[in-house]
């Protein structure tokens, strides 16, 4: 008043509770003004850039009594009060708001579900990512020094939220690309693991923010969406057909182990086997066919050698088969008991030389004894 300059008695917090920093109006102090720092809150004097002093939560008297510095920023007498002169911001300590992020351009990774079957890769995704984080100043002095000393305009928490963001996501896409990379199943069920990438991108962003006296905290992820496309639709239905394909083909041949199995169970009730049956199956075919060439019972007697134990049951089964070839063949030209040789060999529209030429065929094949051979050939060469 009437020109003199007025100086503070009482210096205080007078801003909203959600400003991150707030700077005092007045300059001014009267040696012995009273400070009041609010809980969640710091402090800072200002004299020239440099910081003089940090208080805490409570109340405090300014005098240079107390505070050394104060004396030296003595500036004039007021009615024989000393007064001085500095900035006093005060920034807020406690824990932010939740301040959320999300990726502007998704991230893209090959989903390995859908993996091509020559190359390995999975078909190529986008994947959007959000999510929130608190954060808390640390440390008020070096956070007024790196930030506000460069004029940055940080009065409220989005407007820090604003100055990290492009440093944030550069690393959180960074650290998503690589942790969903290693992600081996569907990138569907990747969402099982958002504690485990929330944790890997906070430690990598804690050392961008500590540089600022600032300290991260629950940084979380909310969200993961997978970018529908045409060709991640495509590699879908690809996928799908190739399981059906699969799961069908798996199913057919369960079907026909499970047959032949059966087969197997029904033929011992009978006291036989599978293989056996076969060979006396083939047999009997060439039994009713006898002008063909033996390969259904070339095949049933290379069956037989390889078969365990079916040698003992040769002599029965062949000798009742080509037996009955025999009869088939030589209908025409009965023969006494005492003449009916071992094997016969069907003469139907053959040459000898055929005729010898299949007599030899059963014999390396097994089916037949070398005396077999010998009197059923000593016969053929009896007819030329």
């Amino acid at each position: 008043m009437g020109g003199q300059k007025h100086f503070v008695d009482v210096v205080k917090n007078r801003s909203a509770n959600d400003t991150l920093v707030y700077k005092n109006p007045e300059e001014d102090f009267n040696n012995g003004s009273t400070l009041v720092v609010e809980p969640g809150e710091q402090a800072v004097f200002v004299n020239e850039g440099n910081i003089e002093q940090v208080f805490a939560s409570g109340t405090y008297t300014l005098s240079s009594a107390n505070y050394p510095f104060i004396s030296r920023l003595r500036n004039a007498l007021s009615g024989g009060v000393s007064s001085f002169h500095c900035f006093v911001y005060f920034v807020r300590v406690a824990t932010s708001r939740e301040m959320r992020w999300g990726t502007d351009s998704p991230v893209k990774v090959y989903d390995k579900a859908y993996a091509d079957q020559f190359t390995g890769l999975g078909v190529e995704t986008e994947v959007r990512v959000r999510g929130s984080y608190r954060v808390k100043v640390a440390d008020a002095a070096l956070f007024l020094t790196s930030l506000i000393g460069g004029n940055y305009d940080l009065n409220s928490q989005e407007s820090l939220g604003d100055f990290f963001r492009n440093q944030f996501l550069g690393h959180i896409i960074s650290s998503l690309t690589k942790e969903l990379t290693d992600w081996n199943g569907p990138l569907i069920s990747a969402t099982s693991q958002s504690v485990v990438y929330a944790s890997a991108i906070q430690r990598a962003l804690i050392p961008i923010i500590s540089e600022y006296g600032i300290e991260m905290l629950n940084f979380s992820i909310s969200g993961m969406d997978i970018v529908d496309n045409e060709e991640r639709r495509e590699a879908m239905e690809l996928v799908s057909q190739n399981r059906k394909k699969f799961f069908g083909q798996q199913a057919e041949a369960a079907g026909v182990a499970a047959y032949a199995q059966g087969q197997q169970q029904a033929y011992q009730t009978y006291g036989t086997t599978f293989q056996e049956a076969q060979v006396l199956d083939a047999m009997k075919q060439t039994a009713a066919n006898p002008g063909s060439d033996g390969g259904s019972l070339m095949g049933a007697g290379m069956g037989l050698t390889m078969g365990a134990g079916l040698g003992q049951v040769i002599p029965g089964m062949l000798n009742t088969t080509l037996h009955a070839v025999s009869d088939n063949a030589d209908a025409e030209t009965p023969v006494t008991d005492a003449e009916q040789p071992a094997v016969s060999v069907s003469t139907s529209q053959e040459s000898p030389v055929e005729r010898l030429k299949k007599l030899k065929e059963m014999l390396d094949a097994g089916l037949i004894s070398d005396e077999e051979f010998l009197n059923k050939k000593t016969e053929i060469l009896k007819s030329l």
